[in-house]
């Protein structure tokens, strides 16, 4: 998901085309959840109480691409007064920061932790609601753009416009 977030703040600005960084980064990705994934490993059992170093938690990558996207969508938002976009900047940013505390294990935290707690949903909840209102902000700048399009075609709009030519054909 959060490749597939940075990936969407390359395509408010040019067309898709896959670029080495993105590769990179879904292949660290996966190579940080294996080597997490080996960390929780004791004798061959999967243990999810052994936690591995924080420094090597899954949890602080995606935070911090999150926080990228996050700060990209707000820039993007300033510039365009939308806040549609600026919604969505603070849902991700809310979401890296639950991710970033997630690699802290006491009863307190757990509290605000990411998947099973309390707050576990709501980023995500907040995240779509924030897309679709990007979605309606996007179609209401087009549908506007063709009106302003249409009007300065030179049309008489008191006149009835027909499909027949002026030769009866």
């Amino acid at each position: 998901m959060a490749v597939g977030i940075f990936i969407s703040t390359r395509l408010m600005r040019e067309r898709f085309r896959l670029q080495v960084y993105d590769v990179l980064l879904g292949v660290a990705g996966v190579a940080i959840a294996i080597w997490n994934l080996k960390a929780h490993m004791v004798g061959g059992i999967f243990r999810p109480e052994v936690l591995p170093n924080p420094h090597f938690r899954l949890e602080v990558g995606l935070a911090a691409v999150l926080l990228y996207c996050s700060f990209y969508f707000y820039r993007y938002a300033h510039r365009r007064n939308s806040l549609a976009f600026t919604l969505l900047a603070m849902s991700l940013a809310f979401w890296a920061v639950l991710m970033w505390y997630g690699q802290f294990r006491n009863p307190y935290v757990e509290l605000f932790g990411t998947a099973g707690h309390l707050l576990g949903p709501i980023p995500q909840m907040l995240l779509g609601i924030s897309m679709v209102m990007v979605l309606f902000e996007n179609e209401r700048n087009a549908v506007q753009e063709n009106a302003l399009a249409f009007s300065t075609l030179g049309v008489d709009a008191t006149r009835l416009l027909s499909a027949c030519l002026r030769d009866g054909r």
